[in-house]
């Protein structure tokens, strides 16, 4: 049986496509390890963020992934024919040389921004599976991966889609690993899905396809996602495939190595510093992401996984995962994906141990546990090949720290930071700012240590709270003084009200100002919005540098990490064609003028004036902080967006004719990657 995995993305609507090298996310070679340990070894998986990606770097018109959010024209499509959407979608199967299966399962997990990328990405996959069950008449297409919101959201989603797209036969919710393996053997045995399946699994028909659950008794549980699901009895079929393997293809895999002297050209390093980093230049930095273990032992309240069951691997058996991705791939850097490298001391140690015997020569990085650290640990961390510490302080003063259940003292976070600085590590914190019951008092103290720890941090994720489903917060309100509200679309989580505090929507409101004013309160600490701007994104930088030039030159490291800088080369050319092409002599013929800013890396300024009104505009990618949604002052663009503000000292008609020109010169802008005949035909629309 032939099994094909189509991995959508939505990476060119953002900036990630230029901003740092992409790496390959674990989630369906996951699950394709999982099957072919069931002996299902004929496998492929198509990328769209490899082949389709290159070709946008270069012409971008060939993927506009923005046609997909047009639910018209997305209808018109599935219901006859869109020429435009055919042709698109046609591209996307020719770029990633989708061949003949008998099985196609298309993953929606990449989407999880807001709700217009979601829609975009669902939409994105019907055409996909109209597209495949035309190519290849007798396929069957299977969807999976929404797994940004809760289990009864996830079921409405999917026989929602179920009933408005007859090209999908099935539609798994929550955890895919069982459910797959049933559906893999129901089409191989040419049996029904509820003959394949044990009790424990539903299917029920929605229009013409079929939804599959887990379920307990008659209601639907809440089944998350594993990493490590173990085969049920007699169905371990090839035990030459390690458990808990993730099979990644070799062929995607080529797609995302890169040499160091690709990475140096790529983030523009200083030509003072060739000759240092010249010994990493032939390097292979394919960088992947394996897990080891799953579940928390610990009890943070805000959490969603604590106190979860706790599974690892044993040493030997994950150092055997990591010697066949070296073996099979090259591989020798890792971000690894445990919840705790470190949930306690004696289990680091053996596996850190276990990777030191095995002298594979990796650098990796990982979330470790600040409780879990002593000098000890980390300097095997250190000899084991660990460049970079991902560390949840979420909110680090004394009271909060006590509030959440942190298990931490504010002298074991900063004693540990300065143990990892001082060993070479790249410390970056993970924050939490708007946790209930915070006041002014708790944002001062935070930045006071911010302030005083600035020499041991490298970077930070500044998050906000969420009321996560299953956390203790969530689980007992009453214990903590929460009334719980309505369940949010995305992010499984819920609207509250704090006793005696404030109600939802001014914490709502609260909260986005507190998480500004931290994260604006580092960028000016720090100088540069880049170090609160990437979690693992900067990965290749980092793992190159510290391959080059070790632990023991971390200043140099970190001087060398301020200094690279990328650049959005689409940016230069809408600046070139909006300043030399059609565009001006047209505007200015409708009486507005058009004033280009010098051109910067990421971003096309200007100013559009008609009188004595004027309109401030910036051209830049979207980021994970401004997605697809609609919000005043903002239009969306196939490669950007435009953000706009407006004064008007005349007439108010002025500034209403400048407004509504934007859209042509945002078409305009964004001319340069169509074909000849169409950026006329948009110069002359302007």
């Amino acid at each position: 049986m032939k099994i094909a995995f189509l991995i959508t993305s939505p990476v060119t609507l953002k900036h990630d496509w230029y901003r740092d090298p992409l790496y390959q996310k674990v989630g369906v070679p996951n699950l394709a390890g999982f099957l072919r340990r069931a002996g299902f070894s004929d496998i492929s998986q198509y990328d769209l963020n490899n082949r389709p990606l290159a070709a946008y770097k270069e012409a971008p018109g060939l993927l506009k992934l923005l046609l997909y959010a047009d639910g018209a024209r997305v209808k018109r499509y599935l219901e006859g024919n869109e020429p435009e959407l055919a042709a698109q979608t046609a591209f996307l199967l020719d770029s990633m040389k989708v061949a003949r299966h008998d099985l196609f399962g298309v993953s929606l997990s990449h989407f999880l921004g807001d709700e217009g990328e979601i829609a975009l990405g669902i939409n994105l996959a019907k055409c996909l599976a109209k597209a495949l069950k035309e190519r290849f008449p007798g396929c069957r297409v299977t969807l999976g991966g929404l797994q940004n919101m809760t289990i009864p959201q996830q079921l409405r989603a999917y026989r929602g889609l179920l009933r408005e797209c007859s090209f999908f036969d099935y539609a798994v919710c929550g955890d895919a690993h069982l459910a797959l393996l049933y559906l893999c053997r129901a089409l191989e045995r040419g049996v029904s899905f509820a003959e394949a399946a044990p009790a424990g699994f539903k299917a029920v028909k929605a229009g013409k396809g079929l939804l599959i659950h887990e379920a307990k008794g008659d209601n639907s549980v809440d089944i998350k996602s594993h990493y490590f699901e173990p085969l049920p009895p007699g169905e371990e079929k090839d035990k030459s495939v390690p458990f808990g393997y993730p099979a990644y293809s070799r062929e995607n895999s080529r797609g995302y190595a890169y040499t160091g002297a690709e990475l140096r050209k790529f983030y523009n390093l200083p030509q003072s510093s060739r000759s240092l980093l010249a010994p990493s230049d032939k390097d292979t930095f394919l960088t992947l992401q394996v897990s080891f273990n799953e579940g928390c032992p610990f009890g943070c309240y805000f959490c969603a996984t604590a106190q979860t069951d706790f599974f690892s691997l044993t040493p030997e058996a994950s150092v055997e995962i990591l010697k066949r991705l070296n073996g099979e791939l090259g591989c020798r850097h890792f971000l690894f994906y445990n919840p705790n490298f470190n949930p306690t001391a004696a289990y680091a140690r053996k596996l850190l141990a276990a990777i030191i015997k095995a002298k594979l020569d990796l650098r990796w990085a990982d979330c470790f546990n600040l409780r879990n650290l002593d000098a000890e640990l980390v300097a095997m961390m250190k000899e084991a090949g660990a460049v970079k510490v991902v560390a949840g302080v979420e909110y680090p003063t004394a009271r909060m720290l006590k509030y959440i259940n942190k298990g931490l003292t504010i002298d074991a976070v900063n004693r540990n930071l300065e143990l990892l600085h001082k060993a070479g590590m790249w410390n970056h914190v993970l924050l939490i700012t708007g946790l209930p019951t915070e006041t002014p008092r708790d944002v001062l103290e935070m930045e006071a240590w911010l302030k005083d720890t600035a020499p041991l941090v490298n970077s930070y994720t500044v998050g906000s709270f969420h009321m996560s489903e299953n956390s203790p917060f969530q689980r007992h309100p009453e214990k903590f003084g929460f009334k719980l509200g309505r369940q949010l679309p995305l992010y499984c989580q819920e609207s509250f009200d704090e006793a005696g505090g404030l109600p939802w929507e001014e914490k709502r409101r609260r909260n986005l100002d507190s998480n500004r004013r931290i994260s604006e309160f580092i960028n000016v600490l720090k100088g540069s919005p880049k170090y609160t701007g990437a979690r693992m994104d900067d990965s290749h930088l980092l793992l190159y540098l510290y391959r080059a030039l070790g632990h023991k030159n971390k200043r140099l490291i970190e001087k060398l990490y301020e200094a690279a800088w990328t650049a959005n080369p689409h940016a230069a050319r809408a600046h070139a064609w909006l300043a030399g092409g059609g565009a001006a002599k047209a505007l200015s013929a409708a009486g507005l003028r058009l004033d280009l800013a010098p051109p910067g890396r990421e971003t096309v300024e200007f100013t559009l004036a008609k009188g004595g009104a004027v309109v401030r505009c910036a051209l830049r990618a979207r980021s994970e902080n401004v997605l697809l949604n609609a919000a005043p002052g903002r239009l969306h663009g196939g490669h950007f967006m435009l953000e706009f503000s407006g004064s008007a000292r005349g007439a108010r008609g002025e500034l209403d004719a400048l407004k509504a020109a934007l859209p042509g010169v945002l078409a305009a802008a964004e001319a340069w990657g169509l074909p000849r005949p169409r950026r006329q035909a948009l110069s002359l629309k302007i």
